[in-house]
This record gives structure tokens, C-alpha cells and sequence, in this order.
């Protein structure tokens, strides 16, 4: 049994933008894990067969399916509330999925296909093992090949990549249930309102006490279209109507220096 297991949903290879693009992200944050300092850990893959993938190091699995391509995923093209809900039932059950191939583990995180991690994260979770599980409510966001993160407050509010979550706590209905679609989207597929859901069934999640993911933005393959760092957190419309905001802004800054790219990206 793993302490912590991985899930990565990649989408359909159908709905990718720049396939070689998603193949030169997945070597960086496969990097990430392989990093980890406590080896009780597992990443599951979840893709369809003619998935661009990059060669898996060790310590990778692959739960293999055969959902279709997820017919709205460009968000600008289609009303948003719909598009939304196609994402969410697409992300969901190709987590759903990794979860039911891979059971033995003590806890799951899931995970957006281009972030990063702590390389401490698999020993905290072995170490502190027992509670329902914790939210990373501090993380940083890069550029794909920046050379500054930032720091971001309230990270699982941004990422996807912000939860941990002991195993018997996903119940994972059957896929011919009816509460299949409403449970994979709203528990698996979603994240900005994962800790109130815990709490609402009296299984709150604990905040993690370090820094513990990378938020990789301006990645051309990404669903959400976000910018690069300085206009999605420094310079932004927030800024323009409060231009002494930027002092603050600015003081999230952090240099990718040798001991960041230790911890995050898998070394120097």
C-alpha cells in the first residue's frame, strides 16, 4: 500500500492545442514527483490510448480508458455554465477512473497535468497519517520557463492541484448510478469548493503547513487560458485601479534559484 498516490487526468488526445507542448510540460512535472524524499508514493495516469505521453519513470501507472472527446472544451467558443459542466464531467470521471484502478492507497491528490510539487509532501503525509486531510492554502505559480514564482494565498481557491484527501473519504458511486455524473463533477471534477465540502459532512481537511505545489500558468495546453505571471498577478486589472497595490504584488516574488527548483522542480 502507497501512502500517497498521484491522479493526473489528461484529456483526450482530441482536445490537446499542441500535443509536443504537452509532451515537453509532462517531462517537467514528471520530474516533480520523482523527486519525492519518501518513496510510499504512486502516479496514476488517466488517458485514452494515443495519448502523447513522454516515457514514464518509475513509480508511474496508467489507467487506460475510452471516454470520447469532451465536445465543448474551448471555454471562449461555447456558453460558459455548459462548458463548464462538460469539463467537470470530463475531469471528474478520468478521476474517478485513476482512483478505482489504484485503491490501495491511504490518500489521493489530484492533479492538474502541468503542476508541480513538494518533494516533502509523500514523507508529511507518511509521517502525519490519520486525519481526513489537508488543502494547500500556499502554493506558488510560474511560468512553463520563468525564472520568478509567486507566491499565492488561499492556492486551492486557484488550483486543482490543492487537495489531499484520505482514501475512504471517495465513495465513488458505480458509473450506471444515478448519482454518478452530480458526484464525479462536484467531488471530483471541481476543486474551489472541496474544504466546504468536507466540512459539510463533518470531515474537515487540515491546511497543509508549507508551501506545497507549483501553479504552472501560460501553458498554451491549458483549459483555464491563463496568462503568464506578472499579468495574471502582477500587472492586472487589479492594478490599474489600485496602482499601490504593485508594491505588495511585487514582494510575492521569488527568484527560481537552486534550493526552488529542488524542492519543485526535481532538482537543479
Amino acid at each position: 500500500m502507497k501512502d500517497l498516490t498521484f491522479v493526473i487526468p489528461i484529456r483526450h488526445p482530441d482536445n490537446l492545442r499542441n500535443p509536443d507542448v504537452q509532451v515537453k510540460i509532462l517531462r517537467k512535472t514528471f520530474r516533480s514527483y520523482t523527486a519525492q524524499t519518501d518513496d510510499s508514493w504512486r502516479t496514476v495516469i488517466v488517458a485514452n490510448p494515443g495519448t502523447p505521453l513522454p516515457e514514464l519513470p518509475e513509480g508511474f501507472e496508467v489507467a487506460w480508458v475510452d471516454y470520447a472527446p469532451n465536445p465543448q472544451h474551448e471555454l471562449k467558443e461555447h456558453e460558459f455554465r455548459k462548458a463548464l459542466n462538460f469539463f467537470l464531467l470530463d475531469k471528474g470521471r478520468r478521476v474517478w477512473s485513476g482512483i478505482k484502478a489504484f485503491p490501495d492507497s491511504r490518500y489521493f491528490m489530484v492533479m492538474d497535468d502541468d503542476d508541480l510539487v513538494s518533494r516533502d509532501l509523500t514523507a508529511f503525509v507518511k509521517n502525519n497519517s490519520g486525519p481526513n486531510g489537508w488543502f494547500i492554502e500556499k502554493g506558488y505559480g510560474i511560468d512553463p520557463d520563468g525564472a520568478f514564482a509567486i507566491a499565492i494565498d488561499r492556492f486551492h481557491k486557484t488550483s486543482g492541484s490543492s487537495h489531499i484527501v484520505r482514501a475512504d473519504l471517495y465513495p465513488l458511486p458505480e458509473a450506471d448510478s444515478d448519482e454518478f455524473e452530480d458526484y464525479v463533477m462536484t467531488w471530483l471534477g471541481a476543486h474551489g469548493g472541496i474544504t466546504e465540502l468536507f466540512e459539510s459532512i463533518g470531515k474537515p481537511l487540515s491546511p497543509l503547513p508549507f508551501y506545497g505545489a507549483v501553479y504552472m500558468v501560460n501553458n498554451p495546453n491549458s483549459h483555464s487560458n491563463s496568462n503568464t505571471v506578472m499579468r495574471n498577478y502582477v500587472i492586472n486589472k487589479d492594478t490599474l485601479r489600485r496602482p499601490w497595490s504593485i508594491f505588495g504584488k511585487l514582494s510575492k516574488l521569488k527568484r527560481i534559484d537552486n534550493d526552488f527548483r529542488l524542492e519543485f522542480l526535481g532538482g537543479p
